[in-house]
């Protein structure tokens, strides 16, 4: 059996979509479990209408917050394989069944995902080549192949024996995918890419959002990966630089959102400027980070 987890909050818009994707798999052998967040629209009444016609769809509450309502609807799965499901996006008919011939002899299997913005549909850039090669991650190649290559909770199907004892960081707003990864790749798993079925994920979050996200939330995230970053031995130097790469992008991101909305960054974003300062180490740089008006002025 494949347990299909499905956190929900207010997701009335895209919701119908995402259970007829789910309800109509060619194969058969599924529990879909929704864990609500506390929705105050149509949502609850949309789950209860599937229930009334399917007999293998659950519905739950949890406390609000995507990874309190994963972690909730894992300990709950019961299914050989388990696969996270955002409310908003949906998947091929044929996905589970593309992915069931791998049962049993890998651990996590991984189709295509497919980014849909605005409804305009895009293949997500993912190095493929890894199919041929990368079929092992562990914490000495995760930050270089594993997580590089799409390796966040949606998309995939996990064997259950493998992430049963881990969680989601339910501290974290955003970034609780790396962290959750990089656990249970201290086990060593195995991977294989699925390339002819898909998952549809709609791009609805703007970076903006995490602008709004606790302040403790933002620190807690650099201060785990800087710790990480910091534990990867140097000579390892593709899963190092991969881990840099990681922390840059999530830098970049935050710098821009909080130059645009808030027009300088929060004093304790300091440490991390520091950091990021630090492991690139040229006047530009230094621009870029502790005068970062300045460098918006160079750069017109």
């Amino acid at each position: 059996m494949v347990s299909v987890v499905i956190p929900t909050y207010n997701s009335e818009n895209f919701l119908c979509a995402c259970l007829n994707s789910t309800i109509n798999q060619t194969y058969k052998n599924i529990e879909i479990i929704i864990v609500d967040g506390g929705s105050t629209d149509n949502t609850c009444y949309i789950v209860e209408t599937f229930q009334n016609k399917y007999k293998n769809i659950f519905l739950y509450h949890s406390n609000k917050g995507v990874s309190n309502q994963r972690n909730f609807g894992l300990v709950h799965s019961k299914g050989e394989y388990i696969l996270f499901l955002d409310s908003d996006d949906y998947i091929d008919v044929d996905f589970i069944d593309k992915c069931s011939k791998y049962f049993g002899e890998y651990d996590i299997i991984i189709p295509k995902l497919v980014n849909a913005i605005d409804d305009q549909i895009s293949i997500k850039n993912i190095d493929y080549i890894y199919s041929v090669y990368m079929r092992k991650v562990s914490i000495n190649n995760y930050f270089n192949g594993g997580y590089k290559n799409g390796l966040i909770p949606v998309q995939k199907l996990y064997k259950s024996t493998l992430i049963k004892n881990t969680s989601f960081d339910t501290k974290l707003a955003f970034g609780e995918d790396l962290f959750f990864n990089y656990e249970i790749a201290k086990k060593t798993y195995t991977v294989k890419y699925e390339l002819n079925t898909s998952y549809y994920h709609r791009c609805l979050i703007n970076l903006s959002t995490i602008s709004k996200s606790a302040n403790k939330s933002i620190t807690t995230f650099f201060e785990k990966l800087v710790k990480l970053i910091n534990e990867i031995p140097q000579d390892n130097k593709e899963n190092y630089l991969g881990a840099l790469s990681i922390y840059d992008e999530t830098f970049n991101n935050l710098y821009h959102v909080f130059l645009s909305k808030a027009h300088h960054l929060p004093s304790y974003m300091f440490k991390y400027q520091f950091f990021y300062f630090k492991k690139h180490k040229n006047i530009k740089t230094f621009i870029y980070c502790f005068f970062p008006h300045l460098f918006q002025i160079m750069q017109k």
